[in-house]
C-alpha cells in the first residue's frame, strides 16, 4: 500500500512550533511504561522537532502543524528495543548451527573474529543496522569488536546504539575508551551511547570486573546532567556448565573461588560485579535465591529466548524477575545464534516458550511481554525516555500495516495487542521514525541503498569466510 508523500501545509493560522509534525492511525499503542499497554482508537501523535509533545485522539489533537502523515488501517506504537545482540555478527548468520555453546564459542566462532578487519565490522553492523530497522527496532544493544564501526553504521542507517569495546582475557585486554566515550557517549542527539562490555565470568577475571564496575561508577557520579548514564553489559548465567566453564576459568588465571559458591549469580555477587548499572544477558536457570540476589543488586536482565533455545541452553525466569520489581528487556542475541534481528519474532518465541517451559497458558501475557520488548528494554539499558509513546519521550516510533490476512480480524483492543505479539511480523512494518526523523518510508531505508549494501555486505562475509 502507498501512501501519499509528506505535505506541507500552508501557514494560515498560528503553528504549534517552527517545526511540528503529527502522525494519525487508526489505532496507537501507548502506555506500555505500566506494562499494560492501551490501544486509543483513531489516535494520533504530536512531534515537535525529536520529542513527542502530545498524544491522543485525533478529535483531541486538532492544531495546525508542519506536516501531517495519516497512515489509516495502521497501528502505531513505540520503536522496538533489542536489549541484547552482537550486531557485526551478521557477517556469520548459518556459520556454526547446531552446537553446545562453549563448541560453537571455542572452535567455530573465537577463531574467524580473530580474522575480521574494522571494516568486516562496519559493513556487519551496517546491515544488523538495516535489518533491525526494516523489522521495526529503534533502540540496540551490541557488544562487540571495534566500536566505533558500529556507532558510524547505525548512525549511518539511523538506529539508535549502544555499544563498547569488549574484554576477554587472552583476546581483549581491558581498557578504558575516554576517546570513544567522548566522542559518541550521548552524542548526534543522543543516536549513540558507549557501555563497557566484560564478556562474561568464564572470561573476565574478578580484578577486570571490578576495575570496570570503579570506572563506570566514577563515571556516572561525576557525569553533567545532561550526560546520560553508562552500563556495564555482560554475559551472565548463559547455560547450565557455566559454572564449569567459570572454575576452569580460575584454575588458568590462578585465583580461587570460596567452596561455598555453587552458581554463576553467587560467584559474581561474591566479586562485587553486580550493580544498578548491570545488564545481564540472558541469566537462565536462575534459583530463586538467586533471582532476589540480582534485584537486591538492581541488576537488569536481557531475556534471549530464540538464542538459548537455538544452542539449548533453557529458559530464564522471567515472570519472577518482573515480580521482583526488575528492569526486564529481550534481546535477540546474534544474528549467528539466533538467526534473526526480528523483534516480533522474539516476542512470540519468548511469550510461548515461558508458558511452555514452565506449563502456565497464563503466563507472560501478551500485553506484558510487548511492554518487554518495548520499554523494559529500553529501562534494561539506562534510558528513561524511550520505549513508550508518552509526551517528552524521544519521537522512536513505528508504523504496522494491518491490511495483511494474518492480522484480521479485530474486535477488541485487546486482540489488536494479541496480535502484535503473536502474529505481526517484522515485514509488516512500514514506517519508522527515530528521533522525529523518518528512516523507513513504505519500506524504503531512507539513508541507505539496500541493493547495493546487500552487494557489498556479500563480498565482505564471503572473504572473510575464505580467510
Amino acid at each position: 500500500m502507498q501512501f501519499p508523500p509528506k505535505i506541507k501545509i500552508p501557514q494560515i493560522t498560528m503553528f504549534v512550533s517552527p517545526e511540528t509534525t503529527l502522525l494519525k492511525a487508526k489505532y496507537l499503542v501507548t502506555n506500555t511504561s505500566s506494562f499494560s499497554p492501551q490501544v486509543i482508537v483513531d489516535g494520533a501523535v504530536l512531534i515537535e522537532g525529536n520529542k513527542i509533545i502530545q498524544v491522543g485522539s485525533q478529535n483531541d489533537i486538532s492544531m495546525t502543524t508542519d506536516y501531517v502523515y495519516d497512515f489509516g488501517h495502521h497501528v502505531i506504537l513505540p520503536g522496538l528495543v533489542n536489549a541484547h545482540s552482537h550486531a557485526a555478527m551478521t557477517l556469520f548468520r548459518g556459520y556454526a548451527d547446531d552446537l553446545p555453546l562453549q563448541e560453537w564459542l571455542n572452535d567455530y566462532i573465537w577463531p574467524i573474529e580473530r580474522k575480521m578487519t574494522k571494516d568486516d565490522v562496519f559493513i556487519g553492523a551496517k546491515l544488523a543496522a538495516a535489518e533491525a530497522l526494516l523489522s521495526g527496532t529503534t533502540l540496540f544493544n551490541s557488544q562487540y569488536w571495534h566500536p566505533s564501526q558500529e556507532a558510524d553504521a547505525f548512525k549511518e542507517v539511523g538506529v539508535r546504539l549502544t555499544c563498547g569495546p569488549p574484554t576477554l582475557s587472552g583476546m581483549a585486554k581491558l581498557t578504558f575508551p575516554t576517546e570513544l566515550i567522548s566522542k559518541y557517549h550521548g552524542k548526534f542527539n543522543d543516536f549513540v551511547r558507549i557501555s563497557m562490555n566484560p564478556h562474561a565470568p568464564y572470561t573476565v577475571s574478578p580484578e577486570g570486573y571490578q576495575k570496570i564496575n570503579d570506572f563506570v561508577a566514577k563515571f556516572n557520579a561525576q557525569r553533567s546532567e545532561h550526560t546520560p548514564p553508562m552500563i556495564v553489559h555482560t554475559h551472565v548465567a548463559e547455560a547450565a556448565d557455566e559454572m564449569m566453564a567459570i572454575h576452569a576459568f580460575a584454575e588458568r588465571e590462578g585465583f580461587s573461588i570460596k567452596s561455598e559458591i555453587k552458581t554463576p549469580v553467587q560467584y559474581m555477587d561474591s566479586i562485587g560485579a553486580l550493580t544498578p548499572f548491570t545488564l545481564a544477558a540472558h541469566a537462565i536457570e536462575v534459583p530463586a535465591n538467586d533471582q532476589r540476589i540480582l534485584a537486591e543488586r538492581k541488576v537488569s536482565v536481557s531475556i534471549n529466548t530464540e538464542s538459548n533455545m537455538k544452542l539449548a541452553n533453557s529458559v530464564a525466569p522471567a515472570k519472577e524477575y518482573l515480580n521482583l520489581e526488575m528492569n526486564v528487556g529481550l534481546g535477540t542475541d546474534s544474528a549467528c545464534s539466533n538467526n534473526a534481528l526480528d523483534m516480533f519474532s522474539t516476542m512470540k518465541s519468548t511469550a510461548i516458550v515461558q508458558k511452555g517451559f514452565f506449563k502456565s497458558a497464563v503466563r507472560l501475557p501478551a500485553p506484558t511481554v510487548l511492554s518487554m520488548g518495548t520499554v523494559g528494554g529500553a529501562s534494561a539499558m539506562g534510558w528513561d525516555n524511550i520505549g513508550d509513546l508518552k509526551p517528552g519521550y524521544y519521537a522512536d516510533i513505528v508504523a504496522v500495516d494491518l491490511n495483511s490476512p494474518h492480522l484480521r480480524p479485530i474486535p477488541s483492543e485487546k486482540t489488536l495487542i494479541s496480535h502484535l505479539v503473536y502474529a505481526a511480523k517484522g515485514s509488516d512494518v512500514t514506517d519508522v521514525m527515530v528521533g522525529g526523523t523518518w528512516k523507513l518510508r513504505n519500506r524504503n531505508l531512507m539513508a541507505v541503498d539496500l541493493p547495493t549494501l546487500l552487494e557489498e555486505f556479500e563480498t565482505k562475509s564471503l572473504d572473510l569466510l575464505s580467510r
